[in-house]
């Protein structure tokens, strides 16, 4: 029989069939009821045991410490990065204003094909 199931059946979570079943197989052997003897003692042990029950007050006090830290952190990370995408939209948005326009670009260049300026490359005979 394993440790779980007498744990189970002391803690109630085992179904009805199990716990019928597991009582039946008490009633005759021996060293199952030696083995719920320890289980019975090991149970009661860890429900009276201050090192479970007890909360150390520093550590809660610690992870509340912890806890404001990692929301200001977050909270930082969040205006830096809103921060830093207004900027870059408006870096962006200056930059494509700045950039000629397709019908500015052909203006420029039908000016310069009708300039009489002779070009600085060989024309091919």
């Amino acid at each position: 029989m394993s440790p779980d199931k007498l744990f189970d059946y002391l803690d109630g979570k085992l179904s009805s069939q199990e716990q019928a079943e597991l009582e039946r197989q008490l009633a005759t052997d021996t060293y199952l009821q030696r083995q719920l003897v320890i289980a019975r003692e090991i149970h009661s042990r860890m429900r009276s045991s201050p090192e479970v029950l007890l909360e150390d007050e520093a550590t809660a006090k610690r992870g509340a410490i912890l806890g404001r830290r990692v929301a200001i952190a977050f909270a930082v990370l969040v205006f830096m990065n809103v921060v830093f995408g207004l900027y870059a939209i408006g870096f962006l948005e200056k930059k494509k204003r700045a950039r000629p326009t397709e019908e500015q670009n052909r203006k420029e260049l039908a000016a310069g094909l009708a300039s009489p300026h002779p070009s600085p490359y060989p024309r091919p005979s």
